[in-house]
């Protein structure tokens, strides 16, 4: 009787602490789409985010839609989260596949809005996020270049990303792949590219100056930074990449799939027209075009994205705010933070893929770091898990050559054993498939030295 009642509290607690992350982040799907229900319906899962955060509503399963649809869209939102009272709850909005990206323009305008998620952003505020005729200049985000965490109450509007990608299994990948507080004890074991592709002359200069820049800043900061700026696509073998920052004018070829990409990974591309569309079939149709969409990088693993649906004016790709916070290792910010961070202007055309409370907790390791803090600096993910999913392993140090791993019961049972005899920073996958519902232990040792990491099945 003792036993079930501590696993009964351990359990409660362990959920009531994992759903604190996402309960002020309210989840948008569209009924009409298969996908957006199922992608939808797993982020709330694995996230335990609460019932009433999550919306649905019924518009067309196009990438693109008009103005009047999508006035139809944010009032359905905003009718649902009134009935809910969500009123000072959230903070952030996901939305999902199948929900329209693109505002229909007659006539095309690069100085006007028509991105969908901008909009959305702006409901339930004071902004004006209705119409034609608004410009991505017409509106500041006060949110820019600050020190702060984000809030709804200070500054009036919600930070909005979207979970897309070529199919739901991409997306569920991604999402598998995004932690709050993913631990980094040395950013040096972490690889940062920073990429220059077919661009002019003087274009190249004034990109080239940015990246160096940046460059600087993130060396500081003790990433492993890799400088590629022979104007062609990256095609070397890397691994641990946890970002890959481009910029261009294409049309190129995509850079070989060559990248083994960490858990919260940042694909941040400064490409015209890289998140026009999310539909393989058109991406392919679209000749080299195609092959630098933002949705080949979820496919390849990445764990989160920023592109731009349509042409836009060159000093809208630099953001260096949005990395200089995200991968800082002083004060952490999370993905959505990190990328409202680098918009000057709040209606931009840019389109931000991820979990937006995506985050690193990054820290430099110290010449007594013990064996048993970087077996603990594993990651464990996804966790929990449902029945008949896999657990992956990431993170390893270098310097733990053969990785001994127990999966036992809460009784102390051995259920499987398995050896990770090679040193390696890539994934690892550890069969749990066969798991029942309930509480389990990964045993987790190398030479003397053990720790217990708490795996949930439900």
């Amino acid at each position: 009787m003792k036993k079930s009642i501590l696993i009964f509290n351990f359990l409660f607690y362990y959920f009531f602490l994992f759903s604190q992350h996402h309960d002020d982040v309210l989840v948008v799907i569209n009924e009409s789409s298969s996908a957006s229900i199922e992608i939808g319906e797993y982020f709330q899962q694995e996230r335990n985010i609460p019932n009433e955060n999550i919306i649905r509503i019924k518009t067309i399963e196009q990438e693109e839609c008009t103005s009047p649809e999508l006035e139809n869209i944010i009032n359905q939102i905003q009718n649902q989260f009134d009935e809910n009272n969500l009123d000072g709850s959230i903070n952030y909005v996901v939305l999902t596949k199948g929900i329209p990206h693109k505002i229909f323009l007659e006539e095309f305008d690069h100085n006007k809005s028509i991105v969908v998620d901008s909009r959305i952003a702006a409901f339930n505020s004071s902004f004006n996020c209705l119409g034609d005729s608004i410009y991505i200049y017409e509106q500041e985000n006060s949110f820019y270049g600050t020190d702060n965490n984000f809030s709804f109450e200070e500054y009036g509007y919600f930070l909005t990303t979207r979970l897309d990608g070529f199919t739901v299994s991409d997306i569920k990948q991604m999402i598998d792949k995004s932690f709050v507080d993913y631990n980094i004890p040395d950013p040096s074991n972490h690889t940062i590219i920073l990429d220059l592709v077919n661009l002019d002359s003087n274009i190249l200069n004034f990109f080239q100056n940015s990246m160096n820049e940046l460059y600087d800043y993130l060396s500081l900061e003790g990433w492993n930074v890799i400088k590629d700026y022979d104007n062609s696509p990256f095609s070397e073998q890397q691994d641990n990449v946890i970002g890959y920052i481009t910029a261009g004018l294409g049309p190129y070829d995509h850079y070989d799939s060559n990248l083994e990409w960490s858990p919260n990974s940042l694909s941040f591309s400064g490409v015209c027209n890289d998140a026009y569309t999310f539909t393989e079939s058109i991406a392919n149709d679209m000749g080299s075009e195609g092959k630098y969409q933002l949705a080949h990088y979820i496919k390849e693993g990445a764990a989160s994205s920023r592109g731009n649906p349509r042409i836009t004016y060159v000093s809208e790709h630099k953001s260096l705010e949005t990395l200089m916070a995200y991968f800082n290792t002083d004060q952490s910010f999370n993905l959505a933070e990190s990328f409202y961070k680098g918009r000057s202007s709040f209606f931009k055309n840019q389109i931000y893929i991820g979990d937006p409370k995506m985050s690193l907790n990054i820290g430099m390791i110290s010449s007594d770091h013990s064996l048993e803090s970087e077996l603990n600096d594993i990651a464990i993910f996804p966790n929990p898990i449902s029945k008949q999913q896999n657990v992956k392993l990431a993170n390893i140090p270098s310097s733990i050559d053969e990785l001994n791993i127990t999966i036992l019961d809460v009784t102390g049972k051995i259920i499987s054993q398995k050896q990770v005899n090679q040193a390696s920073r890539n994934t690892t996958i550890l069969e749990t498939s066969n798991l029942n519902t309930g509480i389990y232990f990964l045993e987790l040792s190398f030479e003397n030295e053990k720790v217990n990491r708490k795996l949930v099945v439900h």
